[in-house]
């Protein structure tokens, strides 16, 4: 099951990415495997995220096993000796609905956006424009402290953990949670750190009442003063909106495990699958959580990195987004 998912999930890579119908990309791969095409003098090895040609063959030694992808369609090779990638080129394509349908197109869109920083500048600006399925909140601009990552959205009442890119100076960092409707301290801390985790269950948080957090900078002898956050916005973060919402959470996931396609996949692509769904819900951080965790169980795998370069994309994170595509190398 885990090799037709994964082969499911590269699908739209093929189609978007590469933009051409006879690229086969190459999915997984078990024991010796080799290949060659017209541009190979000799055989080469295979490896997994490969794209090969139509005119390229497959050479397998014994007991070795290798999933492609081509157009929409899973193909296995288990046979031992040289297989041309020809004989599939005009297989008929695979139709997908619900769930499935869904992931492809979640998928497709973090593919096809993240090649590198200008592609992923481009799908950022076009995404906050029309503003289809993310959250605002995450400005630039002027403002002088940048957040790392996604604390925005509904939130469930546990711990989380806020965070900022450090400013490089010799500032503290005063990090406030407050009453969005009467602006009233509810959580205060200086840090010298740019994260904090904040138990929010242990805070008097209403359900469904809005609330948001903000972090300023200041230098040792600003500790002492006080002064309005939005007076000087290069001195603080956006002052970032949350809600609190415990039951909609548990509502989602009750209706993604009746889903027959979450209840076949493995761990992984089960962590990708609540990732989207999450997202829809307005459940960023969760999603984002999803998304690590993910990255925890296949560390090398290319793709959950721009799927995560994306989502951060999405939620105005560009700066996040960026050092995930340049530490993962991408070169698309």
């Amino acid at each position: 099951m885990r090799l037709f998912i994964f082969s499911l999930f590269i699908l739209l890579l093929c189609q978007a990415a590469a933009q051409e119908s006879n690229i086969f990309i190459v999915t997984e791969v078990s024991g010796k495997a080799q290949y060659t095409d017209k541009q190979l003098n000799k055989e080469q090895q295979l490896l997994p995220g490969q794209q090969l040609s139509a005119d390229a063959s497959v050479i397998l030694a014994n007991n070795a096993r290798v999933s492609l992808v081509h157009k929409n369609k899973a193909i296995v090779l288990n046979k031992t000796g040289r297989t041309s990638l020809q004989t599939f080129v005009n297989q008929g394509d695979k139709k997908n609905t619900g769930l499935i349908n869904r992931f492809f197109n979640y998928i497709q869109e973090g593919i096809t956006n993240t090649g590198n920083d200008k592609k992923l500048e481009k799908y950022h600006e076009q995404y906050i424009t029309k503003n289809a399925g993310g959250v605002k909140g995450f400005a630039g601009g002027e403002y002088g402290v940048i957040a790392s990552s996604p604390v925005i959205g509904m939130l469930r009442s546990t711990s989380v953990t806020f965070s900022w890119f450090a400013t490089n100076d010799s500032s503290f960092y005063d990090f406030q949670i407050l009453d969005y409707q009467t602006d009233g301290v509810i959580y205060k801390a200086l840090l010298r750190d740019n994260a904090v985790t904040v138990e929010l269950q242990k805070l008097v948080l209403e359900p469904e009442r809005k609330y948001y957090w903000v972090v300023q900078k200041k230098l040792p002898g600003e500790l002492s003063v006080s002064f309005t956050f939005s007076d000087e916005p290069y001195k603080s973060s956006p002052e970032v909106e949350f809600v609190i919402d415990n039951d909609k959470l548990v509502s989602a996931i009750a209706l993604l495990e009746k889903e027959e396609e979450y209840q076949k996949a493995d761990a992984l692509y089960k962590k990708l699958m609540e990732a989207l769904v999450f997202e829809n819900n307005q459940f960023i951080y969760e999603a984002y959580l999803r998304l690590q965790e993910a990255q925890k169980l296949a560390p090398d795998n290319q793709l959950i990195k721009n799927l995560t370069a994306a989502f951060l994309a999405r939620q105005g994170l560009i700066r996040a987004g960026s050092e995930i595509i340049n530490s993962a190398g991408n070169n698309q």
